[in-house]
């Protein structure tokens, strides 16, 4: 499968869940309550810790599948994933015993009130289940149809499955199920879902084979070594996005917590969307790095960043220019006050595209250990900075933790190491990655907040109608000027044969 399908295809899938989960978050809300919102957003925190017991293993299967696929060398395959599988088992044995050990302290620790606690310790089981004991070993499959770049397959099932999610839980929540039963049916889907991938695995991977026995020594030791790095790197990725309403409860009010989710969720909605791009790169990354193709890497390091940052950006800008309208169209007045919030978590994640890619590089061609020491700064950095200033500044405090934490890491500890390796000048990193990117999104935010002065949008269509102008602006611009020409013609040819094959096809059938 081709990178642009792939890519193109994680973008989609992406757009559909995005949707899904946009609608479905007020009809949650309102039909659950602000402080059982507040109690699922909690839960989801806190189960994220134990997403930590993969051990980076998802990542390894990605980078030896996708160097499995270039160098033929499906026995090693094989041996490496049934080592994985056999670990997964393990650990989803340890997850269980501590959910079991956390849902004894979960309720005193984080102060829940008496009317909550039963129904908090039902969900922390129930959500327990499906984000970490069953959700370990299952989640083999997903990660060796993307190491094989059937990432497609992949994005075709999630998007169906989100979808039928997202149907059964308004279904469900519109005749009364509660919280409760709001996580059965996401266990549900996520069972359905898994189950696809383990179907499509054998089907569409060559000889692909488990043996109890696992591999050997060696083989172990090769996959504790890099999945160790990877679990630091988890780390830092969770107590960027995770840990922070777990560090508002401790300050403030269970109320603020709603708040501050609200702005996480939409930064998480651009995050996840940037690192579709860059997670469908890693195993041709890891494919090029097997044949030493240096500088097939480098251009690829440098294309890609530049073409990863520019959702993402185009997103920051219009989202940064309408939080207000955007936030009090869809939740309410209440939630206004998480717009500056939002900005601050927009330019974190924007700053954090540059991050992925780097690592990502530097993951994939054996430089793990680098993006694992980034992973113990950040998550230092973050956790300081936000107990400093969450006294002081409140919720936005927070926000700036993960930002300072965010730019150091990318700029001191990962981008640099990438551009010394392949020869990369700061300044030619500005030049073709930064700027055409940074320019359109002046204009387009110029051309946002002056229409939005203007006409004042109120409902979600109107906020639409309102930047819609603005990103077309900021595609244009980015088309025209942030573009060489050689990759404007690129684009107008792939977008041509794409037409011409969709009409051939039309003509056939």
């Amino acid at each position: 499968m081709s990178l642009a399908w792939n890519a193109g295809s994680s973008y989609a899938r992406f757009v559909v869940c995005a949707v899904v989960s946009f609608a479905l978050t007020p009809v949650v809300l309102e039909s659950v309550g602000r402080d059982d919102f507040a109690l699922w957003a909690l839960s989801f925190s806190m189960l994220g810790f134990l997403g930590l017991l993969d051990f980076g293993l998802t990542t390894t299967v990605i980078k030896y599948v996708g160097e499995s696929c270039s160098t033929g060398k499906l026995e090693r395959r094989n041996s490496i994933l049934s080592v994985i599988f056999l670990v997964y088992l393990a650990l989803a044995a340890v997850g269980a015993l501590a959910i079991g050990g956390l849902s004894l302290v979960f309720n005193d620790f984080f102060q829940i009130p008496a009317a909550q606690q039963e129904k908090a310790t039902t969900l922390l089981w129930i959500l327990g289940l499906r984000a970490v004991v069953l959700n370990l070993p299952l989640g083999l499959f997903r990660a060796i149809l993307f190491g094989s770049k059937r990432i497609g397959l992949v994005n075709v099932v999630q998007a169906c499955g989100m979808v039928a999610y997202g149907v059964a839980a308004a279904v469900g929540l519109s005749n009364g199920m509660g919280l409760v039963g709001l996580a059965w049916v996401n266990l549900g889907a996520m069972l359905v879902e898994n189950v696809a991938y383990l179907i499509l695995c054998f089907r569409h991977v060559p000889d692909l084979r488990f043996t109890l026995a696992g591999g050997d020594r060696a083989t172990f030791i090769q996959v504790a070594l890099f999945g160790g790095s990877q679990l630091i790197v988890n780390v830092s990725a969770l107590v960027l996005l995770r840990a922070d309403p777990l560090l508002i409860k401790m300050f403030l009010p269970l109320s603020a917590v709603a708040v501050y989710a609200i702005a996480l969720k939409i930064a998480e909605s651009v995050h996840l969307l940037t690192k579709q791009f860059i997670n469908a790169m890693a195993p041709y990354i890891a494919a090029l790095a097997a044949n030493g193709e240096r500088r097939a890497i480098r251009n690829l390091f440098l294309q890609g960043s530049k073409w990863a940052l520019a959702p993402a950006v185009l997103l920051a800008t219009s989202l940064s220019a309408l939080s207000d309208e955007l936030l009090e169209a869809w939740v309410g007045p209440d939630f206004v006050a998480a717009a500056p919030i939002l900005v601050v978590l927009l330019i974190a994640v924007t700053f954090g595209v540059m991050e992925m890619m780097a690592s990502a590089v530097l993951t994939m061609t054996g430089r793990h250990q680098q993006t694992a020491r980034a992973g113990v700064v950040a998550s230092f950095v973050n956790v300081l900075v936000s107990l400093l200033l969450v006294g002081s500044l409140g919720l936005i405090g927070v926000a700036f933790g993960t930002l300072i934490a965010t730019i150091v890491t990318n700029f001191a500890l990962v981008l640099r190491p990438v551009c010394r390796e392949y020869n990369i000048r700061f300044r030619s990193y500005v030049a073709d990655v930064l700027l055409p990117v940074l320019w359109p999104a002046a204009l387009a935010l110029v051309a946002t907040e002056l229409l939005a002065l203007l006409y004042k949008p109120t409902g979600l269509l109107e906020i639409v109608e309102v930047a819609t102008p603005g990103a077309l602006l900021y595609v244009g611009s980015f088309f025209a000027l942030g573009l060489s020409r050689h990759e404007r013609d690129e684009v107008v040819s792939r977008l041509r044969l794409a037409v011409v094959k969709r009409l051939c096809l039309g003509e056939e059938t």
